[in-house]
């Protein structure tokens, strides 16, 4: 009952209870979607507000209150001051057009890259932090291009204008018939990244804890 009355405490104009979700750009997957939905039909009297943002973005949203939780890549040390609730595992594959004379590999090497712009999706506020990411932890070298939309970014390289990196999870969905995904390596192992629920030790509540329960549970049941 007590975590039941900390919660309501967020109330909106409205006279609703507030939930503030924000997950990561680089995030195309559908658990996300099916985890408000399963929420919003056990809770309408909660409003449910999504964010969209790059890692750290989200990460200062939840450390100045304004995102309750967040579904994010993990790129640091766990915190003990934060719920690190950890989803699932994805793999990183490039995404090229199929006229690209790296089409025909059945993986590529961080190395083969090296000659071919970068395109990552992102605003320009959030430009270094991904472009530094890229570079100095996952390894990528070379030019840097950047695009607003996925959509913007797909164009570019259905123009040869370079490669994106992607993170593909279970029963994901294949681009259109002119680009395709291969595996990247590094040193002959896959290249994979986790991803975790977030939030706040200080900041926890019964809506909260209730969402970051229904969201493992989509992406449990994504991998069957």
């Amino acid at each position: 009952m007590t975590q039941l009355v900390k919660e309501t405490k967020k109330i909106a104009d409205t006279n609703r209870a507030v939930l503030r979700i924000g997950y990561y750009k680089g995030y195309h997957g559908n658990e996300l979607s099916r985890a408000v939905g399963f929420f919003s039909e056990k809770y309408p009297a909660v409003d449910v507000q999504i964010t969209v943002g790059s890692h750290e973005e989200l990460y200062h949203g939840m450390e100045n209150d304004t995102i309750d939780l967040a579904l994010n890549d993990q790129r640091r040390a766990f915190s003990d001051a934060y719920h690190n609730k950890i989803l699932t595992e994805s793999r990183l594959y490039i995404e090229l057009s199929t006229k690209s004379p790296l089409a025909c590999c059945k993986n590529l090497e961080i190395t083969d890259l090296k000659n071919l712009p970068c395109i990552l999706v992102i605003h320009s506020a959030g430009q270094k932090e991904e472009q530094q990411y890229y570079e100095t932890i996952i390894g990528l070298q070379g030019d840097f291009l950047f695009a607003d939309t996925l959509q913007e970014a797909r164009l570019k390289l259905a123009a040869g204008q370079g490669y994106m990196p992607v993170d593909v999870m279970e029963n994901h969905s294949e681009p259109d018939s002119s680009l395709l995904r291969i595996p990247l390596t590094r040193n002959n192992e896959p290249v994979k990244k986790t991803y975790c629920a977030f939030w706040k030790k200080d900041n926890s509540g019964y809506y909260i804890e209730t969402f970051a329960e229904l969201l493992a549970s989509c992406f449990s049941h994504a991998s069957d």
